[in-house]
């Protein structure tokens, strides 16, 4: 699993024709302790020129094989605010859980905050990190 999110990781790095196009934000988690296994220890978000972004993580790739869609992104002077869902997502002990929820929040200095909340549950876990910006 770690060696398919490098090389996705590999993926998203720019390479000059596309350098304009986006900015990729490598992520290490390294406070999980409130994510209960459900946030990944390496996240990556690119954000495109034309406001969109997409989102990989262990958890997306292993239920999608792929990246996904942002729901929303917004960005300000100060952050960057990223939602994802993961839909119709059954664990282990079958159980169902139609959204997943995921918001990731990205300081200026690089400090990144992910909270995720399964629909149904009241559970809420979190993680905290630090990101990497990188562009070409």
């Amino acid at each position: 699993m770690l060696r398919r999110l490098s090389f996705l990781l590999f993926l998203f790095l720019p390479v000059p024709a596309l350098a304009a196009q986006g900015v990729l934000y490598d992520c290490d988690m390294t406070n999980l302790k409130r994510g209960k296994g459900w946030i990944s220890e390496k996240i990556a978000i690119v954000v495109r020129d034309n406001g969109t972004a997409t989102v990989s993580d262990a958890f997306v790739l292993a239920v999608y094989a792929a990246p996904v869609a942002a729901n929303s992104v917004r960005q300000t002077a100060n952050r960057l605010t990223v939602k994802w869902t993961i839909k119709d997502y059954t664990n282990d002990s079958n159980q169902r859980t139609p959204y997943f929820d995921f918001e990731a929040t990205i300081r200026k200095n690089g400090k990144i905050s992910v909270y995720a909340r399964p629909d149904l549950y009241h559970n809420q876990f979190s993680g905290t990190g630090t990101c990497t910006k990188r562009t070409s």
